[in-house]
C-alpha cells in the first residue's frame, strides 16, 4: 500500500459514519442523482460502482430497478461496512460490497466480478484518485460485457479555477497521485483504453449549489463494442 492509498483510505474511513449526513452529503448525493438520469439498465443487469462509498447510488438503483444486481468496490473498509449495513437495513439483497483498491483488486473482488457480466460501470468523483488512469480504465473495459457502458462523473478542470488550483497543489506541492482532468483528457484516456462512442453527455455548472460555493461537473460516457 503506497502513501496516497493509505491517506485516501484513512480520510474516507474517518468520514464513513457521517458521509450521508455531513455538510457535503447533499452534494455527493446530487452526483448520484445526475448519474441515475443516464443509467440504462434492464432486468437482471449488473452495475459496478467504483469508489462506491456508503453505497448511496446503488441503493437508489436497487429501489428503482429491483431486479438489477449492484456491485460496489471501495478502498475504505469503514465505507464498505456502512454500505453493507445500509443495504441490509433497507432490505436490498441484490447489492454486494467489497473492500478493494480498483488498481490492485483483491481475490474477493475478482471473484465477485467474475460471477456476473457487467452492463454498466460508474466512476463518480473517483477518477482523479487513480494512480494510473489508463490502466484503471482498461480494467473497467475488461469487466464490461460487449455493449456495456462506462460513466465517469468528474470535476471539469477547464471550467473551474478552484479545481485547477487543487490540481496544482496536488501535483507540485503535495506531490501525490491525485490529478484533476479536463473533459477532453478524460475522453482521450477512455478512447486509448479501447472504448468507442466516447462523448460528454452532460455538463453541470452551479454557484451556491448543494452547500458548495462553485460546482463544475462533466459526465463522460464510453461504450465497449
Amino acid at each position: 500500500m503506497d502513501d496516497t492509498e493509505s491517506i485516501v483510505r484513512r480520510e474516507f474511513d474517518a468520514k464513513a459514519a457521517v458521509y450521508e449526513s455531513n455538510r457535503l452529503a447533499p452534494w455527493y448525493m446530487a452526483h448520484a442523482d445526475q448519474l441515475l438520469k443516464h443509467l440504462s439498465l434492464q432486468g437482471s443487469d449488473a452495475i459496478l460502482d467504483i469508489g462506491c462509498g456508503t453505497g448511496y447510488l446503488l441503493r437508489q438503483v436497487a429501489k428503482s430497478r429491483p431486479g438489477v444486481i449492484g456491485i460496489g468496490v471501495d478502498i475504505a473498509p469503514r465505507m464498505v461496512e456502512m454500505a453493507r449495513d445500509k443495504a441490509a437495513a433497507e432490505t436490498l439483497p441484490n447489492l454486494a460490497f467489497v473492500r478493494s483498491d480498483w488498481e490492485c483488486l483483491t481475490g474477493e473482488a475478482r471473484a465477485l466480478l467474475a460471477e456476473q457480466p457487467i452492463a454498466c460501470a460508474v466512476c463518480a468523483s473517483t477518477f482523479h484518485y487513480f494512480k494510473s488512469p489508463a490502466a484503471a480504465t482498461r480494467a473497467i473495459y475488461d469487466v464490461l460485457r460487449p455493449g456495456g457502458a462506462l460513466l465517469i462523473l468528474e470535476r471539469a478542470r477547464e471550467n473551474s479555477l478552484l479545481t485547477g488550483f487543487w490540481h496544482f497543489l496536488h501535483k507540485y506541492l503535495i506531490g501525490d497521485s491525485v490529478h484533476f482532468y479536463t473533459s477532453d483528457e478524460i475522453a482521450k484516456i477512455a478512447e486509448q483504453s479501447g472504448f468507442h462512442e466516447v462523448r460528454v453527455i452532460a455538463q453541470l455548472r452551479r454557484v451556491f449549489w448543494k452547500n458548495k460555493l462553485y460546482t463544475s461537473l462533466v459526465l463522460v460516457q464510453a461504450v465497449k463494442e
